[in-house]
């Protein structure tokens, strides 16, 4: 649910979400 985090949480979660596809498609390379 978006409204239950705040900004930070929210960018962090985005953050380690892009990051596990980008290794994920490094790895698959």
């Amino acid at each position: 649910r978006k409204d239950y985090f705040d900004f930070g949480s929210e960018t962090a979660y985005l953050s380690v979400t892009y990051m596990d596809r980008f290794l994920s498609r490094r790895t698959m390379d």
